[in-house]
């Protein structure tokens, strides 16, 4: 049994049918075919089924086959391998009927070069085929690339082994205070920052080159025009080709600025708690369990009652703000 081919055959003479099909059989082809002579029956078939490959002849009655050729091409947009079988036709028309689109030309005085014509061009829409999916995902996954590197927050920047720019978002384009990327691709930060910072950042990226190891959440303070000063996490880590090769790197930064902040914020109230809330709560604790244990001499019923209940109250204020100050030192341990 043959190898399988879904065939479409544009053809009104029965006789060269027959050639075409004896043709693929001699060929090895086991052919489902199905011929048609006319437009209607032509876009009919395309709708039917997928095909393998079109044969077609040149002129027919009621259609033709540039016709044919068109309509496969520009109307449903089909890749499919389109071959002419035809009698003697000029140069000129041979070539204009490959501008179009055709495949191949095969006179109908030698049906056999028709099987080679379909093998080679059945590969080439194979590779065609396996392109384009290649291709989709390529497409796909710039989108996805585009769409994070658009919605996240996080300024990101792709650099070269010279240190140029070759890709960058927006927040980072904001961070160099450019208006268009188009500004930066090809430039290193030289262009956009002050010396003393190009010279940090390049020794840095030049030892993640060297080392082939990232640097991760390096936290950088930075001075803005407006006299503030704002603090970033900046990570940095190699990018490699197929062969392990170390071609460039990505660098991605974080303001933390608020983060910061609220971490002042909490050492702030640490050390007042340590030091203003603390001392004074030791201080009245021990004066009360002083009085509690009639150092101080004999107080009345009433009066010790009060003096127990504020010493009990007080240590329990002084434990309080011990665990405060113990988990507040082992989160800053971690």
């Amino acid at each position: 049994m043959g190898a399988s081919l879904n065939v479409l055959i544009v053809e009104d003479d029965p006789n060269d049918l027959e050639l075409i099909l004896h043709a693929l059989r001699r060929g090895g082809y086991d052919s489902n075919y199905r011929c048609v002579d006319d437009a209607a029956s032509f876009n009919n078939a395309l709708q039917s089924q997928p095909w393998d490959v079109i044969l077609c002849d040149y002129k027919l009655p009621r259609f033709s086959g540039l016709e044919a050729l068109r309509t496969i091409r520009e109307i449903h947009r089909l890749d499919i391998p389109f071959i002419f079988i035809s009698g003697s036709v000029n140069g000129e028309v041979v070539v204009t009927l490959m501008r179009a689109g055709a495949q191949d030309f095969v006179r109908k005085d030698n049906p056999a070069r028709v099987v080679a014509a379909i093998e080679r061009e059945l590969g080439v829409a194979e590779a065609r085929r396996q392109k384009r999916q290649v291709d989709e995902k390529l497409e796909f996954e710039r989108q996805l690339l585009r769409q994070l590197m658009t919605s996240i927050h996080d300024a990101i920047c792709f650099k070269d082994l010279q240190h140029r720019y070759i890709y960058l978002n927006d927040a980072e384009r904001l961070h160099l205070d450019v208006t268009r990327t188009e500004e930066v691709l090809g430039k290193t930060a030289d262009t956009f920052v002050s010396s003393e910072r190009a010279r940090e950042q390049r020794a840095e990226e030049e030892r993640i080159f060297a080392i082939g190891e990232p640097v991760a959440d390096r936290i950088e303070k930075r001075d803005q025009a407006d006299g503030t000063v704002r603090w970033f996490s900046v990570t940095k880590a190699p990018i490699r080709n197929d062969r392990d090769e170390i071609i460039g790197l990505v660098g991605i930064t974080r303001d933390v600025s608020e983060h910061k902040r609220n971490e002042q914020m909490k050492d702030d109230f640490v050390a007042t708690v340590s030091h203003k809330l603390r001392t004074p709560l030791t201080s009245i604790a021990g004066s009360l369990g002083l009085l509690a244990s009639g150092a101080t001499g004999t107080l009345a019923d009433p009066t010790m009652r009060l003096v127990k209940i504020a010493h009990t109250n007080c240590q329990r204020l002084v434990r309080l703000v011990n665990d405060v100050l113990d988990i507040q030192k082992s989160e800053r341990s971690l």
